[in-house]
């Protein structure tokens, strides 16, 4: 790996029992199939973490740049306050560690989070599932999918969007045709 970089959270602000996104880039060095493997300390008690996407894989012939999304969701009970967090991207199963810090910060947002509504699922031209939806202005939502309706623990973040200023969502989930059946929704 040659950088591992973190952006500050959005929204600036997350409120207990909310989320919080930070973006990251994981730029490697040389060529060749490479897998990193990201972790993060520091958190709150209560909180929880995930990446999207889990993983970032390089490719022999791919980018030398990936990116994925860190999503840090705030227990109800998290007091207001700013936490030093700590990312760290491991290469493989070597000793080969980058990290950098950036700041989780906790209070009372003003804003009133309404629940994202997602509109019904349109196949493209190309056979892909176009995406769209509505929620609050300029926040982040959670585009999550599942085959499975029966399982309440099978629905897995495809995508981090950003409402846009009018609180509108627009996308194609490209990966739409390896499935069979693919059932979506938004979450914060």
């Amino acid at each position: 790996m040659r950088s591992l970089t973190i952006k500050p959270q959005s929204p600036a602000l997350v409120a207990p029992g909310a989320w919080g996104f930070f973006p990251i880039t994981v730029t490697r060095a040389g060529t060749g199939s490479l897998s990193i493997y990201l972790a993060v300390s520091g958190l709150p008690e209560g909180a929880t973490v995930s990446f999207v996407p889990p993983e970032v894989a390089f490719t022999d012939q791919g980018p030398s740049t990936k990116n994925a999304v860190l999503v840090i969701r705030v227990s109800s009970t998290t007091p207001a306050g700013d936490y030093p967090i700590t990312l760290s991207a491991r290469h493989g199963n070597s000793a080969v560690i980058l990290s950098c810090s950036e700041t989780l910060r906790v209070g009372p947002t003003q804003i009133v989070i309404q629940q994202p509504v997602l509109d019904i699922p349109v196949i493209q031209p190309d056979g892909t599932i176009g995406l769209s939806g509505s929620g609050t202005a300029s926040q982040p939502v959670l585009v999550q999918a599942t085959t499975n309706l029966a399982s309440a623990t099978s629905w897995e973040t495809i995508a981090v969007q950003m409402m846009d200023e009018r609180g509108l969502l627009s996308l194609v989930d490209q990966d739409s045709t390896n499935y069979p059946a693919r059932f979506y929704r938004l979450a914060q």
